[in-house]
């Protein structure tokens, strides 16, 4: 990691150490240290610290941040072309989704879903999902 990069995980790690406990703040920051570490390579890192962010979620009893994580956690597999772990972190975060009412992200899930499975030519499955997100 260099320069601006590290810099900038550096800072979200500064604001981290401000909480004590979990919050939906701290979650956030988590998720962004999250990105940061997968745009930089460090992958053990940022799956550790996707999980971290899961696991202060499942804490907070959050839908909300719980569906954002688990959202988030789906690109980090997409992008390493993993369509079953993408899948799985997809599917979690549209029942997350469904069950906090935040229909706008659901469909966004559902076109995320659908898109990994037209990347692996799994056409039926992806026409099912592109179907739903426009429902």
């Amino acid at each position: 990691m260099f320069g601006f990069s590290q810099t900038k995980i550096d800072s979200i790690q500064e604001q981290l150490s401000q909480f004590s406990s979990p919050d939906s703040n701290r979650i956030l920051l988590l998720i962004e240290l999250a990105e940061w570490y997968e745009d930089e390579e460090v992958l053990d890192e940022s799956m550790k610290t996707f999980q971290l962010a899961i696991n202060e979620a499942k804490g907070l009893r959050s839908p909300r941040f719980l569906a954002r994580t688990y959202y988030e956690l789906g690109h980090y597999w997409r992008h390493r072309d993993n369509l079953e772990e993408g899948l799985k972190a997809y599917v979690i975060a549209a029942e997350f989704y469904e069950a906090s009412e935040q229909n706008a992200k659901l469909a966004k899930c559902y076109y995320r879903i659908a898109r990994l499975y037209d990347k692996h030519f799994m056409t039926a499955e992806a026409l099912e999902y592109f179907i739903k997100e426009k429902n």
